[in-house]
């Protein structure tokens, strides 16, 4: 390292600097701009030091560990400290362009470091951190090392405490004049006068603004904006903001120089007054005049001079047209007309009905509700609906049992001829028609588009869903359904069960091979189902037959498929068995696979009788020859083993990595162990030698065998015996 330290320009001439010894080298002494400067030419950091005392430092091209944060580029950084407690503790560096930092021990505080404070002031001191500068932005928000600069920067004052002391450290905005001791507040006092504070509230999640001279008055902001003192004034109210619809206990107003203030709207003139003296028919405000202006407690009765209600209606004038105690027209409205708006609002526990209706004694109808929406002709609108039931439950509320229509049929002595509980019925020329449209969504536990149920003690038949379809058209469906289908109980079909197989569904069609190895590795079971465990899935009774999906899903893996059995609950809502998964298996994919192995099997039958046949031709050419029996059997006869014959066995079967061929020589002769394919072709001899009589054992290696089915053959003295063998993949 070279280190100069030699002068300081001062327009055309230089003050020469007493140095410390250590510091004087020669060659750069002299005072030419441009040449001689105040530095170093190498990648060494600059130190200024007086006392013999480290006061300030300007980096080489640098970059080190800040908190948690790798390798932050600190080139050129400067720092200025008052003693050498700041450069002798990690991270031994300034944290921006310029960093004053207090020079007392663990005065660097590193928790509030963001690599973004770089291009500005840095401080540090009393444990604490703030910087003021630039803020830039990075194509890669996390990249504040290599990342490309965009033009986007953002001005900023920032500050940071130690965890967990959110309530300790706070911006204040201060002003202070020419001190007196006399004040203890304000702009001469010690403290200065406090115009604003930012205070990081409880955890830190939220920061309050504070307006005014908070140290003097002992408290804290309590809101996001907490004035102290004084008030607002607004010097222009603009018009666009007037709200005449709010309707809420206070007022604000304000007064001629626009400040803000509040008031009761009790306190408001009201130019209501009664009136019910004869002839008027109508009664406003009826009920204790508690105060200038109609209020909770007061009725209004349109047709009776005692309302019992907020609004009480009555016709009962006998006229021979029909009556109607309320017509309500609404048109005109350019965003939208209702004629009747209804709300009913109730303290928890209580019942509120927004709309109750009671029709009684009509000889030929009686309606609680007639909903008629008409579309006039010329007219279009886009949803027309006679009636429409909505049920809106906010995020905190509770509800046991919600229904957007609820529709029941009652009677405990009466006779009814046919019961509706909800009867839909569409019947127009339109693109589609729904007599009843239900979908479910949303439910935490479980939807129901529709939910039915048809139970009855003294019916003779019950159905939870009935539906028929009559119609001129092609394509007729009782039922049609997009998804899967849960069937507990039995399932009858009188017609054919259809499923998709036209070619026009179809890509890559290849034969089906090996199906005769496929179909030998399965194995059918009989078994009873455990209806007391599992009795919401209503299985059948009796012994079973069938195939173990577990085993199946081993050798036809697609033909198994894993589902949940969802949980169950009864009419209250309570779940009565919980959801589960298990395995279920497709019988309908096992039929090509039994097509196939049929079809191989008939294969392999043909070529062994060939194979057979050839055989016997050369026995019977042999004896014509004058080999045989003096009794004219041959001794070398062909048979081919079945099931039963223990002569030839081969343990296991099917196998993986090997078997034990099992044989029982009658006599002493020359024995011969061969392998040949499913299709009779020899591939190979095992043993072959002279055997003495008795019980015989060959130990198999199959282990590189493709899986598949094989023929193992024994010859003894030219007699075969024919043993079928399958390999298995492990």
């Amino acid at each position: 390292m070279r280190t100069w330290i030699t002068a300081l320009l001062l327009g055309s001439g230089s003050v020469a600097f007493a140095q410390p010894t250590e510091w004087l080298l020669l060659g750069n002494n002299g005072t030419t701009a441009g040449t001689n400067f105040l530095g170093t030419d190498d990648a060494v950091r600059l130190t200024v030091r007086t006392d013999d005392s480290w006061r300030l430092q300007v980096n080489e091209s640098e970059s080190y560990n800040i908190d948690a944060f790798s390798l932050m580029p600190a080139d050129g950084f400067v720092g200025i400290s008052p003693d050498d407690a700041f450069w002798s503790t990690a991270p031994y560096g300034p944290f921006g362009r310029l960093h004053l930092a207090e020079g007392r021990e663990y005065n660097t505080q590193t928790i509030g470091y963001r690599p973004w404070m770089r291009n500005g002031i840095n401080f540090t001191g009393n444990n604490d951190q703030m910087y003021i500068g630039q803020k830039y932005t990075y194509d890669d928000p996390e990249d504040h090392t290599s990342g490309e600069l965009l033009d986007y920067t953002d001005a900023i004052i920032q500050w940071s405490d130690n965890p967990g002391t959110w309530l300790s450290d706070r911006m204040r905005f201060i002003f202070t004049s020419e001190y007196s001791s006399m004040s203890t507040t304000g702009n001469a006092s010690l403290e200065g006068l406090e115009a604003m504070q930012l205070y990081p509230h409880d955890d830190g999640s939220e920061v309050f603004v504070g307006i005014g001279d908070w140290f003097a008055a002992g408290v804290s902001p309590s809101e996001r904006l907490d004035v102290l003192n004084r008030t607002i004034r607004i010097r222009r109210l603009v018009p666009d903001y007037e709200d005449t619809g709010l309707d809420y206990d206070k007022v604000m107003v304000t007064d001629d120089d626009g400040r803000i203030h509040w008031r009761p709207i009790s306190t408001l003139d009201c130019e209501w007054s009664m009136s019910g003296s004869s002839p008027n028919h109508v009664y406003t405000a009826v009920g204790s005049a508690s105060a200038t202006c109609p209020d909770e407690v007061e009725n209004v009765g349109i047709g009776t001079a005692s309302p019992a209600y907020k609004l009480h209606v009555v016709d009962d004038t006998p006229v021979s047209s029909t009556t109607r105690a309320i017509h309500a027209l609404a048109t005109g409205g350019t965003a939208g007309n209702t004629c009747i708006a209804a709300e009913a609002e109730a303290d928890n526990g209580t019942a509120s009905t927004a709309v109750w209706a009671l029709a009684y004694n009509g000889s030929a109808t009686c309606t609680g509700i007639s909903g008629v929406a008409n579309v006039e002709a010329g007219e279009t609108s886009v949803n027309i609906y006679g009636v429409r039931g909505n049920t809106e439950i906010d995020v905190d509320a509770t509800v046991t049992e919600a229904f957007g229509v609820h529709g029941q049929v009652s009677t405990s002595t009466g006779t009814i001829t046919n019961a509706r509980g909800v009867y839909g019925r569409a019947e127009a020329t339109a693109t589609r028609c729904y007599g009843v449209e239900g979908t479910g969504r949303n439910g935490t536990t479980v939807n129901y588009g529709g939910r039915f149920e048809a139970t009855s003690t003294t019916a003779g038949t019950n159905y939870g869903v009935f539906a028929s379809a009559n119609s001129s058209t092609t394509a007729n469906w009782a039922g049609w359904f997009s998804g899967d289908i849960n069937v507990t109980g039995q399932g009858f079909i009188p017609g054919n069960l259809w499923t998709p197989s036209d070619a026009m569904f179809k890509t890559n069609v290849e034969p089906l091979i090996n199906a005769v190895d496929v179909i030998a590795q399965l194995d059918a079971h009989t078994y009873d189902y455990l209806e007391a465990d599992f009795p919401m899935m209503d299985l059948p009774s009796g012994n079973q037959g069938g195939l173990i999906a577990q085993e199946l899903e081993l050798v036809l893996p697609s033909l198994v498929t894993e589902t949940t059995f969802p949980a169950q609950y009864d009419d209250q809502g309570n779940q009565t068995s919980a959801a589960f998964e298990y395995k279920a298996v497709s019988y309908i994919g096992l039929i090509p696979y039994l097509i196939g192995a049929i079809q191989e099997q008939q294969q392999q039958i043909a070529a062994m009788q060939q194979d057979l046949s050839a055989c016997c031709e050369g026995r019977a050419m042999l004896q014509g020859s004058g080999g045989g029996n003096t009794d004219g059997q041959s001794t070398n006869e062909l048979r081919a083993s079945d099931a039963t014959d223990q002569r030839l066995t081969i343990t296991p079967n099917p196998f993986s990595e090997g078997a034990v061929i099992g044989y029982n020589l009658p006599k002493a002769g020359m024995v011969s162990l061969q392998v040949s394919d499913a299709s009779g072709k020899s591939l190979f001899n095992l043993f072959e030698g002279q055997q003495m009589e008795g019980t015989q054992r060959y130990d198999w290696n199959t282990s590189f065998l493709a899986p598949g089915v094989y023929h193992v053959t024994l010859l003894v003295d030219g007699a075969p015996l024919v043993k079928k063998a399958v390999k298995v993949a492990r």
